[in-house]
This record gives structure tokens, sequence and C-alpha cells, in this order.
């Protein structure tokens, strides 16, 4: 990062009055090509104390502080991208560890747990939160925003009716939320959380009988326990918006030409943004692999093309661990069959 002190130009000014730009000492920038690249950063105007990188292929190219007192960042474009490849890559690897998530939650949920333990209450959270993509949530923005996610629900945010669960509430920026569930399990479980005293949702009695609510960095530390530490809660949400996108795209086939193929990606895209409860905008940028839209518009390729025997094999081999869509995506991202029934064998104590 660069130092934010002498080093690094400065903003100075107001939006009212403008902007004036300040060299390490202390003069005005007036190279047009500076200031054209300053303009180019599009630094929001509310920002405070913005320092700017004098050297144009640095990867942090700015760092201004909001009307929140949060420092935010602006990266050079090379970086962003070799951080979203990076993303896509290690989301490949939570891909092909998602067996062991499950296999745990699975394990601890058939277990009876009438004392609400912490790992049994932590498995309704994961099994919640891969179904239905929600957010983690966080403290703070419950508690200065009334903004939440799934680890800062309270109790009137969810309607169990018979063996259908509705979760509504104000998700970030104040949208509001809705899923919508039927699953008679998981109305059973909730059933039996909702009995806990007090407003929160998810709660636990620990050991000495203490209760406890569940937080984000308990879901997040099993998670890491369970599929390594390079994995949080963000990777699910990922996964599913990648998968919707993929189910959605083999719905809709092969297009003729590239104004369908485009048509057809917004429209996948739409459909991820809406369960996901983001922008169009978003939901293509952070919680898609691009390569699903990319391969479809370039080559036609859909989950269709990956449904043969070695899918049916892994399938049979996998039993509860992926669904055929699962499978094919992990195909379609370049991973070989051989690879992915590897991975099986290693969890299954085989190598």
């Amino acid at each position: 990062m660069p130092e934010r002190n002498g080093r690094m130009w400065r903003r100075v000014g107001s939006p009212e009055e403008g902007f004036t730009y300040l060299n390490t000492r202390g003069n005005a920038i007036r190279s047009p090509r500076a200031l054209k690249r300053i303009a180019s950063l599009v630094i929001p105007p509310a920002y405070a104390d913005v320092r700017i990188a004098p050297n144009p292929s640095h990867y942090i190219q700015a760092v201004g502080v909001d009307s929140r007192g949060r420092t935010q960042y602006i990266y050079h474009p090379d970086f962003r991208a070799e951080r979203d490849d990076l993303k896509y890559q290690t989301l490949r690897e939570f891909a092909l560890r998602l067996p062991l998530v499950r296999r745990r939650v699975n394990a601890i949920l058939a277990q009876p747990d009438d004392g609400l333990s912490r790992d049994w209450v932590l498995s309704v959270v994961l099994r919640l939160l891969e179904h239905s993509h929600f957010r983690i949530g966080s403290d703070r923005y419950a508690r200065q925003n009334k903004t939440y996610g799934l680890t800062t629900l309270r109790k009137k945010h969810l309607t169990i009716e018979g063996q259908i669960l509705v979760f509504q509430y104000a998700g970030k920026r104040g949208k509001e939320q809705r899923h919508v569930l039927t699953d008679p399990q998981m109305a059973e479980y909730l059933q039996r959380i909702r009995k806990v005293p007090g407003w929160w949702l998810f709660e636990y009695y620990d050991e000495s009988g203490t209760k406890r609510r569940v937080s984000r960095q308990m879901v997040n530390d099993f998670i890491k326990e369970t599929m390594g530490s390079e994995f949080s809660s963000k990777y699910f949400r990922t996964w599913g918006g990648t998968l919707i996108a993929a189910r959605k795209l083999a719905e809709l086939g092969p297009a003729p030409d590239e104004k369908t193929a485009d048509a057809n990606i917004i429209t996948a895209v739409d459909q991820v943004a809406e369960q996901l409860g983001n922008t169009r905008a978003i939901a293509r940028k952070s919680y898609i692999a691009p390569e699903v839209l990319q391969l479809y518009r370039e080559e036609g390729k859909t989950l269709e093309r990956y449904y043969n025997h070695s899918t049916e094999r892994i399938v049979r081999h996998a039993r509860e661990d992926y669904d055929p869509d699962e499978v094919a995506l992990l195909k379609l991202l370049g991973l070989t069959p051989r690879k992915i029934e590897r991975e099986l064998e290693r969890m299954d104590g085989g190598g």
C-alpha cells in the first residue's frame, strides 16, 4: 500500500467548490495527463482524506475515508482482474471440498439434539446458508442500519406455516429480502430453535447451560475447520449464484446468434440477482464465475454438454455430496472427472 503521507498526492477542496490535487511537494498538479488519470479513478466526492498514488501502475491507486469512517481503496484494473481470477480459482477448490461440510452437517443433524448444542445450531445455519444463499450478516449493520443477514436475524423475521418457511427482512442497503423455503425437516429444526428465549433467531446452549448467540465468526470458523482456512461463508453465495446462472442458461439452450446469447445471459444474470437480492451489475460482477457466461456466449456451452456417463458415475459415488448439475458445472469450469473422483476418494479415506 502506498504510504499515506508525503509520498502520495492529496485531494483538497470540496464537492461544492471543486477539488485541487497536490503533489508530494504540496504544489497543485497541472499535468493534463495526471489529471486525466485522477478523473478516470472516479473517486467519490464524499470521500475525505483522499490520497492518490503518483505511480499509475501501483496496485492501490487511491485511498479515502467514506461517510461512515471506513477506509476505502481504489485498485488498479490489472490488480482487480488478477484478484478476481484468484477468487474464481478458489471457488473451484471450494466446490471440490463441499462434500466435507455437507457430510459434517448431515452427521450432526442426524443425531438427536434436544439440548440445542452449538454445533447442531451451526449446522442448521450452514444448511440454510447453502440452500437459500443468505448473506451471513453483520452485527454492526444490524445495530447501526437495522439491516440483517442470516446470523443477525431475529425471530420476527421468520414465519413458519406448516412446512413453509418465510424469511422477510431488510437486507444490505435496506433492500427488502424474502426467502421462501419448503422443507419439513428444516421447519421442524427451526421450530425447536425458536423455543430458546430471546429475540435472536439463532441461539444455542453451551456446555454449562448458558445461552449464547451464533455469530458470523462462529460460522466462518466452522467452515474453515471443515474445508480449509481459505474458505468462508461468502463462497456459498458465489457458488450458488454461479449454479443458478448455469442452470438457467442450460434451460434456455445454446443461442443461434450473439444477440440472442447476450439476451439469454441477461436473463440468467437477472435470475441470480433476484434470488440473491442484488442488482444485475453486482450479481454479474461478484456472484457468477465469468467462464459460465463466456463459454455460453462464445461456444454455446451449457451444463447439458456435461451430462454423460462420467457425471452419472460421480453422482453415484458422491451419494448426497453432489447433484448432477453441480458435477456438470465442475466439469464446465475445467475440472476433469478424474480430479473430482480423486477428491471424493481422498475424502472417503482412499488417498
